[in-house]
């Protein structure tokens, strides 16, 4: 399902996947329901990250 995203996504690129808006993913990683970090000023989300999130909300 995953091979086609790259390793490290854009925050848009998260939101693609997902399928959110831009302040539902903001705030879903402020309170760090989903890891990601800043690289000059921008978010970054790791592909294994974003995986994990997902198999987290599909146990529940």
């Amino acid at each position: 399902m995953f091979e086609a995203i790259p390793e490290i996504l854009t925050l848009k690129q998260g939101q693609e996947v997902l399928h959110i808006g831009r302040t539902t993913i903001l705030n879903m990683i402020k309170q760090k329901e989903l890891k990601a970090f800043k690289v000059r000023g921008r978010w970054r989300i790791c592909k294994k990250d974003l995986e994990m999130y997902l198999s987290q909300v599909d146990k529940e």
